[in-house]
């Protein structure tokens, strides 16, 4: 093996040759090291991009925990509390809701299986389709829904108030123009160049 070539775990750079791993471990660390350095360089467009990916997943974490404080104490979650808010509008199918919350069908399925067991919503025939339920609050479900959405108020305004109305208009603009971009399908190939797909 070249001298010039300390070959590295990517997760946890630590020397792979520490850990007195064998010669496949080495040439794999090796190949790994010289693959990360003809990585292409993101242009400042792409790493601004890659910032607010990471943004928004850690963002999403934080959301996820505080809406579950918020709709805790009416009997609900982050995921039932989103369900209930599409619901409110109009009795809709599952797939309805997950159109409109970017989820999966099946995770709305379960989310609504449990609200339906524990009295939040109903099932109801749909005229438009005969297998296709669509889900509507109960009184429980609207109850729950109207309590969440004052708590949600007050820590809405609190937290808005921090940061700034200015700012986060910026964020929302900039985020709504990068869904758009991937909804249209035409961001491109997330594909390495000179890899097979």
């Amino acid at each position: 093996m070249p001298a010039l070539l300390h070959p590295v775990d990517v997760w946890t750079a630590e020397p792979i040759a520490s850990r007195r791993a064998g010669w496949p471990v080495l040439l794999t660390g090796s190949c790994e090291f010289v693959r990360i350095l003809s990585m292409p360089k993101k242009s400042a467009e792409g790493d601004a991009f890659t910032e607010l990916v990471l943004e928004v997943f850690r963002l999403n974490g934080l959301l996820l925990a505080a809406g579950d404080r918020m709709a805790g104490p009416s009997g609900l979650t982050s995921a039932r509390w989103q369900v209930l808010g599409v619901v409110d509008h109009a009795p809709v199918s599952v797939a309805h809701v997950s159109r409109i919350m970017g989820l999966t069908r099946q995770s709305v399925q379960t989310t609504a299986d449990a609200l339906e067991r524990d009295g939040f919503v109903e099932y109801r025939d749909n005229p438009h389709h005969r297998r296709a339920k669509l889900i509507a609050l109960t009184e429980k479900g609207r109850i729950a829904l109207r309590q969440v959405e004052a708590r949600q108020a007050i820590w809405a305004d609190r937290t808005g108030k921090a940061v700034g109305e200015e700012a986060l208009r910026t964020a929302v603009e900039g985020l709504r123009r990068a869904r758009q971009r991937l909804e249209e399908g035409s961001a491109g190939s997330t594909r390495m160049p000179g890899r097979e797909p």
